[in-house]
């Protein structure tokens, strides 16, 4: 799961729990959807963030999803979430075609903002969201500027057999990863390897020493923890 990043300076409003970023989710479906799926295990399993607000188009789904996921506040109005004094971080899991508008209120209210990929629903947009960041002095970054190891690319119709194979041939051994789907965020990977005079591949463990995450969190969650764990070092520091 890509994202952008967006930054924005921020008024010294919050008054909650001491050290803790105060989050706001928009489109927080409490039965669906990313925010449910990956956003909030995420921060759960974080520290130093505390969902104190959601946002849906529905107010009933908001409230429902405030109970889930035991936010204080919540809204049917983006406008109102964004300029809650109890919210610092805007995460943004909603549609790329909404994404334009919903970004813009949250760096015109002052605050942090983490939306997922792609950032807007075309170049146009995207240039025109990083031109108002600049001019704002908000700071953009984000898992695209690492750069990346390799790409997946998806083809239409019927998957007869493993959907997703990936073979890696060394000099020393060869490695395959394989998953059920092809959306390689949204599952666990199997991974096997052999090397010198192995004549099959087999089974392999991956050590608990590469593991950045907790064990128990789902997969498209394990992605995103590190990204939630990262952009703490640059967000102000947390205020009571």
């Amino acid at each position: 799961m890509l994202v952008i990043i967006l930054g924005a300076k921020m008024k010294n409003t919050s008054k909650h729990t001491a050290g803790k970023i105060g989050v706001g989710i928009i489109g927080a479906s409490p039965d669906r959807g990313w925010a449910l799926t990956a956003h909030v295990p995420a921060l759960k399993s974080l520290p130093g963030y505390e969902i104190r607000a959601v946002s849906t188009t529905r107010r009933e789904n908001a409230e429902a999803a405030a109970r889930a996921f035991g936010a204080e506040q919540w809204f049917d109005n983006h406008q109102k979430l964004v300029s809650s004094p109890k919210v610092d971080l805007v995460v943004i899991t909603v549609k790329v075609p909404h994404h334009f508008e919903l970004v813009t209120a949250a760096i015109t209210a002052g605050k942090f903002v983490y939306c997922e990929w792609p950032l807007g629903n075309g170049l146009a947009e995207a240039v025109e969201m990083s031109e108002r960041a600049r001019k704002s002095g908000v700071r953009v970054t984000g898992v695209v500027e690492g750069g990346a190891v390799a790409s997946l690319h998806y083809r239409g119709g019927l998957s007869r057999r493993t959907t997703l194979l990936w073979e890696i041939n060394g000099t020393e051994g060869d490695l395959r990863l394989t998953a059920p789907t092809g959306h390689a965020q949204l599952t666990q990977l199997s991974l096997f390897g052999g090397r010198g005079d192995d004549r099959t591949l087999q089974p392999l463990t991956v050590s608990d020493s590469y593991r950045h995450v907790p064990g128990d969190l789902p997969v498209p969650a394990a992605e995103g923890e590190p990204k939630y764990d990262d952009l703490k070092s640059g967000l102000p520091k947390a205020r009571s």
